[in-house]
């Protein structure tokens, strides 16, 4: 199975190509970016001298999208200087990725990525335009910073096999865990198929590391993890009152328009059909039979920018959870948007009531191979 059909289709989720169009939730937040200079300072800490980050270390990521997770990467590896071979499945994303560390251009790349976003064939005005819509922090690496790393990162198309290029000390992919293909079902199903981690796990040297980021929509994290200090009633945001206030009322009008009761809305969704999900009991017996070990479930908390954040996993939560399981996906939207203007409308503000259960914990699983 090549790398080229390693990640589930529709993934990740927004607009149309998939990793350049309509992605809000990276370009607003700029998560990316920051999520994974956290990932790696938390992994940093963790493996201390075990794994090193030196000048020349090479290090794989899969699934770099539009380059921000890059540059994550690169400002927690500083002062190291690390050099760092990144691909991903989407053209148009590596176009971005490209043209973001210079070695894209504006007038030419990036011109027939707009064209085939906006279905048109854009002037440079009207691709200007739309790179001007990203947000500051985002804009200004892909002019300001365009050619800061340019030693040390090479953005490669996908390849049939990810161990052509290795082995790596390290292969990353911030959120790449979730990304893989899963099993469909059997003892694993749910679990990302072995035949990917496999592909994932001839790219890195024997003993050496592969750190893949997961989200807790689709994994669950051991309720006494503590992160930062806070157990999971104190950052998860399914526990925070403002949250609950949203659900029930986006509950009662799914049962509104569906005819469903709201005892039946809450009953078909993953929390209470004990839908299974991967967690890191599973993970471990599922890579021993493939030659891994799972060294550890790494958490970190999402605070960068966290009002647009929480309203970003308002909006995604309820679907990856199943409260609008009988909603027909273009109603979806608006019964969402509807709910959260009216628990703004009613309740207290999520973000004004406290600091904490702002969001999930997202995992980072390290995994050796053996």
């Amino acid at each position: 199975m090549s790398f080229k059909t390693m990640f589930r289709k529709g993934y990740p989720a927004g607009g149309e190509p998939l990793g350049v169009c309509g992605q809000k939730y990276e370009l607003e937040t700029g998560i990316f970016r920051s999520g994974s200079k956290t990932a790696i300072a938390k992994l940093r800490e963790f493996l201390g001298t075990t794994l090193p980050f030196t000048d020349g270390m090479r290090v794989l990521e899969i699934g770099c999208r539009q380059g921000a997770s890059t540059h994550g990467l690169l400002d927690a590896a500083s002062p190291a200087k690390i050099d760092v071979l990144a691909t991903d499945p989407v053209k148009h994303a590596l176009t971005v990725a490209r043209l973001r560390f210079g070695r894209g251009y504006l007038d030419h790349e990036i011109l027939r990525v707009m064209a085939h976003c906006n279905g048109n064939h854009p002037t440079g005005d009207e691709a200007k335009k739309w790179l001007d819509q990203m947000p500051k922090e985002l804009w200004e690496p892909l002019m300001a910073e365009a050619g800061k790393y340019r030693s040390h990162v090479e953005f490669l198309d996908p390849p049939d096999n990810l161990y052509v290029y290795g082995p790596f000390p390290l292969v990353y992919g911030f959120q790449a865990g979730h990304w893989i293909e899963t099993n469909p079902d059997g003892e694993y199903a749910g679990y990302p198929k072995a035949e990917h981690l496999e592909n994932i796990a001839k790219a890195a040297g024997p003993g050496k590391y592969i750190y893949l980021g997961y989200s807790t929509a689709f994994f669950d994290v051991d309720p006494k993890l503590k992160v930062d200090g806070l157990n999971r009633s104190e950052y998860s945001i399914d526990a925070h009152p403002f949250f609950r206030h949203y659900i029930d009322i986006l509950v009662r009008k799914v049962a509104d328009e569906t005819g469903k009761s709201e005892e039946e809305v809450v009953r078909n969704t993953a929390l209470y059909t004990n839908a299974s999900k991967p967690n890191e009991g599973g993970f471990r017996t599922h890579l021993q039979g493939i030659g891994l070990k799972l060294i550890s479930v790494i958490g970190y908390l999402v605070t960068p920018g966290a009002e647009k954040v929480v309203t970003a996993v308002a909006e995604l939560r309820p679907v990856h959870q199943g409260y609008l399981n009988f909603v027909p996906e273009p109603e979806r939207a608006r019964l969402i948007g509807a709910s959260l203007e009216e628990a703004n409308r009613t309740g207290s503000h999520l973000i004004q009531s406290d600091a904490t259960n702002i969001y999930d914990v997202v995992p980072m699983l390290l995994i050796q191979r053996l």
